[in-house]
């Protein structure tokens, strides 16, 4: 839990929220959540429940709703729905 809430406080600091235009901007965002993601040497484990918080309502909230939600298999999701990310 003291990761979670470290790597928590760190993206607080570099991410903002989704934007509401899913279909034009979710990419972009994906693409820049990932990256950081990277930078900040994020376990997958992790991704799904720290990127919930910045998603917007009417976006893709409900892609990682369910806390045992597993990024390794909604990042795919939201490549094939999106494009690649």
């Amino acid at each position: 839990m003291k990761d979670i809430k470290r790597y928590c406080d760190a993206l607080a600091q570099v991410l903002s929220l989704q934007p509401d235009e899913v279909m034009t901007d979710l990419p972009s965002y994906l693409r820049g959540v990932e990256e950081q993601f990277e930078q900040l040497k994020i376990p997958t484990r992790y991704r799904a429940r720290l990127v919930y918080r910045y998603l917007s309502a009417r976006g893709s909230r409900g892609l990682c709703a369910n806390e045992n939600c597993d990024f390794e298999r909604v990042w795919p999701y939201c490549e094939m729905l999106f494009g690649p990310v």
